[in-house]
């Protein structure tokens, strides 16, 4: 009975730490992702300024219409694609984009006189 109790507390353990792991992966992504945005004029505290007095002049719609975008996941909260999925999904459209340019030049076009 006590091994199982341990092995429960050291599966508890690692799920907290995983959770510590996934939170400053978000919390990286969320960087990189609002200096995107502001690019070179990047700085934190100018990034949590505009976004808490976004918040506070917001209309109560658009802060619900913030919370639903927010949601959307079947009530599971949105993360940022990880780079992994954003390169696939880049790579997707470039294929596709070549694809159909290279469809285009299968298909002739004949002008109709």
């Amino acid at each position: 009975m006590t091994d199982r109790l341990n092995h429960i507390d050291e599966k508890i353990h690692q799920l907290k730490k995983k959770r510590e792991k996934v939170q400053a992966q978000q919390a990286l992504s969320f960087l990189k992702e609002t200096q995107k945005i502001f690019k070179d004029e990047f700085s934190t505290p100018l990034a949590l300024a505009m976004m808490a007095e976004s918040w506070a002049a917001a209309p109560e719609t658009k802060k619900e219409s913030w919370k639903k975008a927010y949601s959307l996941g079947g009530g599971k909260p949105q993360t940022f694609p990880s780079p992994a999925s954003q390169l696939h999904r880049k790579k997707n459209q470039e294929v596709g984009s070549t694809d159909h340019q290279s469809r285009e030049k299968e298909i002739p076009h004949h002008e109709h006189t």
